[in-house]
C-alpha cells in the first residue's frame, strides 16, 4: 500500500531543475597573476561523454561530406567544440577598485545571468553599468546569447564600467570594503 502511494507521488511530481552554485569569491587584483586554477575534475569527462563525443565526431564527418557554405561551416565550428567540452565556466569581473568578483556559470546559461549575478553583488545605486572584454563592450543584444556563444569559456575576465554620474565618491570605511560591492559580498575578499 505505501509503495503504491510513493510510486504515484513520484510519477505525478515535476522534476526539480538543477541550479549551478555561483560559488562567489572576491579576489584582489594584485594577487591575481596567473590563470585561474581549476580542479582536475573540471577537465574530466565521464564515459558517457566520451561515447557521445565519438557519436558527434561521426555525425560531423557525415556533415562534412555534404556541400555547405563557408559561413555555415564557421558557425558550426564556433558553436561545436567548446560548448561540448566544458560544462561550467568561471567568469571574473574586475572592478576599478582592483577587486575581482568571481562566479561559476553553466556554459549554456545566457549572458543575462552574469548581469544578474553582478547586479545582486554591487551597491544598488550602481544600476547603470557595462561589461567589456579586451575592448569589446557587451550590449543588451548579447543578453540572450549563451556564454559558449560569446566565447567566455572555460574562464574569462570582464571589466566593469559604471556611469560616471552614479560612481561612488566616498572612500571605503575599512580596508576590506569596496566602492562597488555590497558589504556582504566584500567580506568574501581573499588573496588567493
Amino acid at each position: 500500500m505505501d509503495l503504491e502511494v510513493l510510486m504515484d507521488a513520484l510519477s505525478s511530481c515535476e522534476p526539480i531543475p538543477l541550479e549551478v552554485d555561483r560559488n562567489p569569491r572576491v579576489l584582489r587584483a594584485a594577487g591575481l597573476t596567473s590563470a585561474p586554477s581549476l580542479p582536475a575534475s573540471f577537465y574530466e569527462r565521464a564515459p558517457g561523454e566520451l561515447k557521445r563525443e565519438q557519436t558527434e565526431k561521426s555525425e560531423k564527418l557525415e556533415l562534412e561530406m555534404t556541400l555547405r557554405t563557408k559561413a555555415m561551416r564557421e558557425r558550426d565550428e564556433r558553436m561545436g567544440r567548446e560548448h561540448r567540452r566544458y560544462k561550467y565556466c568561471i567568469v571574473r569581473v574586475k572592478f576599478p577598485d582592483n577587486l575581482i568578483l568571481q562566479g561559476t556559470f553553466s556554459v549554456s546559461e545566457p549572458f543575462s545571468s552574469v548581469f544578474s549575478f553582478i547586479r545582486d553583488s554591487i551597491h544598488p545605486n550602481l544600476a547603470g553599468f557595462t561589461l567589456s572584454l579586451s575592448g569589446l563592450k557587451f550590449s543588451s543584444s548579447d543578453n540572450d546569447r549563451t556564454l559558449a556563444e560569446l566565447n567566455l569559456i572555460p574562464a574569462s575576465i570582464l571589466n566593469f564600467h559604471c556611469d560616471s554620474s552614479v560612481r561612488p565618491d566616498k572612500a571605503p570605511a575599512e580596508a576590506g570594503d569596496s566602492l562597488y560591492l555590497r558589504p556582504e559580498v566584500s567580506i568574501l575578499v581573499s588573496d588567493s
